[in-house]
């Protein structure tokens, strides 16, 4: 998670896991402020790399001027986030 304004650059972890299960996992943590969240694999468990058919967060909505992503940034893989 991030709570910088703009392109997010400082990240907080608050979940880790090396032994995935291709189940689902509910993962619970204490609330926190955040403008970001993400996923981010570091190895793939197989060459198709990752799966990942939902990813839901939760928590008390922010004031609607505060919603507002701003430019959408992308990586060197093209992947737009």
């Amino acid at each position: 998670m991030s709570t910088d304004t703009a392109a997010p650059v400082n990240w907080t972890e608050v979940y880790s896991t090396s032994t995935g299960d291709r189940g689902m996992d509910e993962i619970s943590f204490a609330a926190r402020d955040a403008r970001y969240v993400r996923m981010y694999g570091t190895a793939r468990g197989t060459s198709y790399g990752y799966s990942l058919d939902e990813f839901e967060v939760y928590g008390s909505a922010a004031s609607s001027s505060d919603t507002d992503p701003g430019d959408m940034i992308s990586n060197d893989a093209g992947i737009i986030f």
